[in-house]
């Protein structure tokens, strides 16, 4: 999921979903729509891969980009 707000948040629970999807692997690109300004993002992991007897979530290089980008 992708969340966001205007202020610090003490836990996730603090951010509003903006969008997200259940089925998300490998590469993943999350649109938003409506002009969406916030000073806080979170990408907020909600389900880990089981991985080598553990669990892990790999997030590389996140980039956002603009109107017409």
């Amino acid at each position: 999921e992708l969340r966001a707000g205007d202020e610090r948040a003490a836990s996730g629970a603090g951010f509003s979903r903006i969008t997200g999807s259940s089925a998300a692997s490998g590469a993943t690109t999350f649109s938003v729509k409506g002009g969406a300004k916030h000073r806080y993002w979170l990408i907020w992991v909600t389900r880990l891969a089981a991985q080598d007897g553990g669990y892990r979530a790999v997030i590389r290089q996140p980039t956002v980009k603009g109107p017409g980008s």
